[in-house]
């Protein structure tokens, strides 16, 4: 399985941890049973590829989002909790310490909450506690609000300890005064002489952003490619082994029936419907740039899986193509597209794109029917300088009703004409990821269209597709 899901719930977030050759992602599971979600609780589960995943474990840990530390054979476990027995209208939330030797008896050894001279004390979780080996003390960065009469509060709080018992609170890490909400599920990191700071953000735009320093106190950089991935990607903690760093996340599901009520009637798919909480594991590898920023590529060890490469085989063209085994180009004023081999439920699609400065749009198609009347398509917009994916229900006669905007997730990118890209998407079920140039990650859900043809298009100008492979595992 390439996106893990537990058979009987679904993934919330994530808290990933590295040792001994193995990843341990604790997670928070949620079974959704009459309500949005419910029976909020901790498990962990193992993976060594990202694609075999084992020993899925219930801890009874019933908390939120927070992190493990282990120090020499205890591992220490940090939680958010918000107290069934504060029923005040702004309930306080809890950091909580607990300690464990083999994660079979869990005992808590301590909590608190803001103090309130710089935090809410409703806003006060997902403690992220790692040691400081610059400042030889442990930091505990959190998720919250500080005081203050502006509304736009969302901040990385910080709170300092030299024992893991007494933590003396300290001015935000970051607060700019831009979101509304909580910074969720912080994460703190050093790749080389730069440090990253991440987190989630669900005011303003709902996605996992990033930003860069030169010290790990700041003044943090706001980068131009901001975003991890789009809505689909929410609540990335990182992880290294070592040698390579991963950004993991949850892909959320469409699948829930409480908010059908937003669906226009004539529409019976599940493609429209809002996103869920929770859903399945993502995982992203992270690469340093040259200027210090982050971009987002297909983790090597999943690629490496794609091993059977089918022979591409053209079943239709509208318009002229030049066509050559893998590559095919064209010049056109018209909307000209190729369709080709029928894809598997799980594959990888790769390709090299190249054009003009008169191109408005191309790129892929993908569950494409005969007539392409129905399918998704991934497409370069020039005018717009976005990577966008549309679903299929756009297409038809009664796509105005569907949307209030012509796409349904995107990314911002600045294309340059005669410069060669690189583009690959796995698919696996309902579960979509665009990577780009290795620079642009683009997470969606696909869940009417189950099959059909892979394909390329292109609106107006020249371009040239090179290399076009479809593989499986």
């Amino acid at each position: 399985m390439l996106f893990y899901k537990p058979n009987d719930g679904y993934v919330g977030d994530i808290m990933p941890y590295y040792m001994d050759g193995e990843y341990i992602f604790f997670y928070l599971k949620t079974k959704r049973e009459g309500e949005i979600f419910s029976d909020v609780t901790w498990h962990m589960v193992k993976t060594k590829d990202f694609m075999n995943y084992y020993d899925d474990k219930c801890l009874g840990i019933k908390g939120g989002t927070g992190s493990v530390l282990k120090i020499d054979d205890t591992y220490n476990v940090f939680y958010c909790d918000n107290s069934d027995f504060d029923t005040s209208e702004f309930k306080k939330q809890y950091a909580c310490h607990a300690v464990t030797k083999d994660f079979d008896e869990i005992v808590e050894v301590n909590r608190f909450h803001s103090r309130g001279s710089i935090y809410e004390a409703a806003n006060f979780r997902d403690p992220h506690v790692f040691w400081n080996e610059e400042k030889q003390e442990y930091w505990m960065l959190l998720a919250s609000r500080t005081l203050g009469k502006t509304n736009r509060k969302g901040c990385v709080g910080l709170y300092t300890s030299k024992d893991l018992e007494s933590w003396e609170e300290k001015r935000p890490l970051y607060a700019p005064r831009i979101d509304v909400g909580a910074h969720e599920c912080p994460d703190l990191f050093k790749i080389g002489d730069w440090w990253y700071l991440t987190y989630s953000s669900y005011t303003g735009f709902y996605a996992t952003v990033y930003r860069m320093s030169r010290s790990q106190d700041g003044p943090w950089e706001i980068p131009s490619q901001e975003m991890i991935d789009t809505r689909c990607f929410y609540a990335g903690k990182t992880v290294s082994d070592g040698k390579s760093r991963y950004i993991v996340g949850w892909n959320p599901t469409k699948e829930a029936p409480y908010y059908s009520e937003w669906n226009p009637s004539p529409y019976d798919g599940n493609d429209y419907n809002i996103y869920d909480w929770a859903g399945n594991i993502e995982v992203h590898q992270l690469v340093q740039n040259d200027d210090g920023t982050l971009g987002v590529k297909l983790p090597d060890i999943i690629e490496n899986v794609f091993n059977h490469n089918e022979p591409i085989v053209v079943d239709n063209i509208f318009n002229d193509w030049q066509i050559e085994k893998n590559n095919a180009s064209i010049l056109t004023d018209k909307f000209s597209a190729v369709l080709m081999n029928n894809m598997s439920e799980t594959c990888l699609v790769k390709a090299n794109i190249t054009f003009n400065e008169n191109v408005r749009r191309c790129g892929l198609i993908l569950r494409g029917n005969q007539d392409i009347d129905k399918a998704y398509y991934i497409t370069l917009n020039m005018q717009t300088n976005c990577i966008e994916f549309t679903s299929h229900f756009f297409q038809g006669e009664a796509g105005w009703q569907y949307m209030s905007h012509e796409v349904d997730l995107q990314r911002p990118y600045r294309f340059k004409e005669g410069i060669t890209y690189e583009i690959k998407v796995v698919i696996d079920g309902s579960i979509l990821i665009v990577y780009f140039n290795e620079e642009v990650a683009l997470s969606a859900r696909v869940y009417d269209l189950s099959d059909g043809r892979l394909g390329i298009y292109t609106i107006a100008g020249e371009v040239e597709f090179k290399n076009i492979e479809l593989l499986t595992i």
